[in-house]
């Protein structure tokens, strides 16, 4: 706004105040705003900032004693007042204006704060503002323009009804605080001790090899600094750790932190090194604050945020150390190119070391996967066994499923059923979302879990979707639009305009929204579901031109991960086809048994199997007369391509990135720490806790369909 009507607005650091607000570099009536304590490294900077510039300007030889010193000070104390007294009357000009939160300071009632004007500065103010609201007005005509302000500066200032329940509640609020702590000062030396505690142990976490655990930005250069403390995470190597990662991991702990760059990015810029042209890049790739990008090329585009009130206590600090120790400590990030040898590298999480090959692999319609080709060695058959050491292996599909409904049960294809494969993935795989009334993004199992518990179906020979819930009747959908009545609306997956069809049944919303006890209905993607008609579950259909290989090569997080392809995909978040071996979901079934009972409890072991990775494809090793190796545990994780049937090509884009949804039991819909904890711990690339990989479509000249 200021800038709109000329006014020029500077970012300075705070070294550079004086020199700025000097007599002789002061051009005009200006304002200088700046916080007691920065709310994202904690430091903190004097209240006396006023005194100092009101004190350089009076020893000026043109100084008018009379007259208020071009210089205005505003002074955002919402973080500082939270722990500490805010004395302003122990200065001698003291600010202008203070800004200040009593959310901050006494938890409730939120959405409340003041700004403190001095009284000498108040005849200053130009407060013949063009409009006002209720209440600022003494005096008013409808007909002329005339109209005549009240003489206190809070009515003038405050504009309609004020909240005048949250301003009654701060009664309550102040009787608490003072029965509880005494008073602020209490609060701040108990405040002080903590946070001095905090710095000292958080700063010793280091790793066997003596690297630290944590990065924190500050509390170590003999600045001043409030109870805030950010930091991120490494590993053993000095790599970052994502820091919604870590996020994750704490929350399902019990621990709540804050992470991104908290509104700030003067002090973001700073600590995180990250330039102006960095940020722009990166949001026109689609980064945006509170998404999931933490890391772009090991740089962390955030921080992780702990803070100490008037409750923390040394042993909140402890158990918070332990956390960090017990998940992070000694622990190696696992590279994300698809030329590492991963099996290598995960031979330090206990797998057996074996070098294997890039291969490529095979699904036919018998339910079978079979190697086509070895680019990087020549067969071998020099075994005792018979078997190339470095070539051939075969492994059988265990399971094909399809989540017809995003976020709900999945539906197995009946074994020896041969299903469709479209240019948006598997048929009718995550054709339909649920969504809220007057919302925009689909319902998800994350913040509903019961949605785990709608089972889905389909009847292909009616071409009928049936849904289940316990308690309530079968529902059917047919999967022909024609039969729908449809509306189209708007939507949004991850962060991407997509455009979708509200299905116009007053039966399906309220049986959705009676099996989720809120307000929602069904949407789809009639593309989706056009295949259907008239084709047989064996035929490969849909085969428009506009589908293209699929190319990572702008993806700044580096090879390995995958881009959102919104065109070509369905509802899914990230990607065509997840695929998933069953090898690899014993080995986390084994780490989880051997977690202590502390961390894990028996319902979480019984819980953890393929399954609650939602897979679409789960293959396994083949039989033992099928004279070929084992899979070995993550080495799909190396894979770069694989051929479905004989005219369909698949590329691996990259391993699919874990979120705790992997905890929600999906036969009961309750939420564990396991796998997603053990995960977090054992099976990281590139910071992000990863299982799985992601298939998608290539189309060619010779693989077209």
């Amino acid at each position: 706004m200021a800038t709109e009507r000329g006014v020029a607005v500077r970012p300075v650091a705070f070294s550079q105040i004086y020199n700025i607000t000097a007599p002789k570099n002061t051009r005009a009536c200006s304002l200088l705003a700046y916080p007691a304590q920065c709310n994202f490294s904690g430091e903190r900077f004097p209240l006396e900032v006023a005194d100092e510039i009101n004190r350089i300007h009076e020893q000026a030889p043109d100084h008018d004693s009379e007259a208020h010193i071009p210089w205005w000070v505003l002074v955002d104390a919402a973080a500082y007042a939270a722990t500490s007294p805010l004395a302003l009357d122990n200065l001698r000009n003291g600010p202008d204006f203070v800004a200040v939160s009593m959310y901050k300071i006494f938890g409730a009632p939120t959405g409340l704060g003041a700004l403190l004007i001095k009284r000498s500065s108040i005849p200053h103010l130009n407060t013949k503002r063009r409009f006002f609201g209720g209440g600022t007005v003494s005096g008013l005509t409808f007909d002329k323009q005339w109209q005549t302000f009240r003489h206190d500066i809070e009515s003038r200032m405050e504009d309609g009804t004020v909240n005048f329940q949250d301003i009654v509640s701060l009664h309550h609020a102040l009787d608490a605080h003072e029965r509880n702590y005494g008073s602020i000062y209490n609060v701040s030396l108990h405040v002080s001790s903590v946070t001095r505690y905090a710095e000292h142990v958080i700063g010793a976490l280091c790793h066997s090899n003596g690297l630290p655990i944590c990065l924190v930005y500050g509390h170590s250069d003999g600045c001043a600094y409030g109870p805030t403390m950010a930091f991120n995470v490494k590993d053993a190597q000095g790599r970052y750790v994502g820091y919604v990662e870590v996020e994750r991991l704490a929350v399902m702990n019990g621990i709540a932190l804050r992470t991104g760059r908290f509104c700030n990015p003067g002090s973001s810029q700073r600590w995180l090194d990250l330039e102006a042209d960095e940020i722009v890049k990166y949001s026109s790739l689609g980064f945006v604050c509170g998404d999931d990008n933490d890391l772009v090329n090991g740089k962390p585009l955030g921080a992780l945020r702990i803070s100490f009130g008037a409750m923390t206590s040394k042993v909140d600090i402890d158990l918070f150390c332990d956390f960090l120790v017990r998940h992070f400590k000694d622990y190696m990030l696992l590279d994300g190119s698809c030329t590492q040898s991963v099996v290598d590298t995960v031979n330090t999480l206990g797998v057996p070391r074996r070098q294997s090959d890039e291969v490529s692999y095979k699904l036919t319609q018998q339910n079978t996967i079979q190697t086509i080709t070895t680019p990087s060695t020549p067969l071998s058959a020099t075994t005792v066994t018979g078997i190339p050491e470095h070539g051939d292996i075969q492994v059988e599909i265990d399971k094909i499923v399809i989540y017809p409904v995003k976020s709900c049960h999945g539906w197995v294809v009946p074994a020896g059923v041969d299903w469709a494969i479209t240019r948006f993935g598997l048929l009718f795989d995550r054709s339909f979302v649920i969504m809220r009334e007057n919302g925009t993004v689909p319902m998800q199992q994350k913040k509903y879990p019961n949605m785990a518990l709608i089972r889905t179906g389909v009847d292909v020979e009616r071409s009928v979707l049936v849904l289940e819930f316990p308690g309530q009747s079968p529902l059917e959908i047919s999967l022909i639009p024609e039969n729908l009545a449809l509306q189209g609306t708007e939507s949004r997956i991850c962060g991407n305009e997509k455009q979708v069809s509200r299905i116009l049944s007053d039966d399906i919303s309220s049986w959705l929204s009676s099996a989720l006890s809120v307000s929602c209905y069904l949407a789809c993607d009639p593309r989706l579901l056009w295949a259907s008609a008239g084709t047989e579950g064996d035929e490969l259909t849909d085969t428009s031109s506009d589908t293209t290989p699929f190319d990572n090569s702008g993806n700044d997080e580096g090879r390995g991960f995958s881009c959102t392809r919104r065109g070509n995909i369905s509802f899914a978040n990230e990607s065509q086809i997840l695929l998933v071996t069953q090898e690899s979901a014993q080995q986390v079934e084994e780490w989880v048994a051997e977690e202590s009972l502390s961390e894990v409890s028996s319902s979480d072991i019984n819980s953890v199997g393929p399954m609650q990775y939602r897979p679409n494809i789960i293959v396994k090793s083949a039989a033992p007369e099928a004279m070929t190796r084992a899979i070995e545990p993550f080495e799909e994780l190396k894979w770069e391509s694989v051929n479905i049937g004989f005219r369909r090509a698949f590329i691996v884009s990259g391993p699919c990135r874990r979120c705790q949804m992997i905890s929600i039991d999906q036969n009961s819909a309750k939420t564990l720490k396991a796998p997603y904890s053990t995960l977090a711990r054992r099976m990281r690339v590139d910071g992000k806790v990863v299982f799985g990989i992601y298939l998608d479509s290539v189309m060619d000249d010779d693989n077209a369909l």
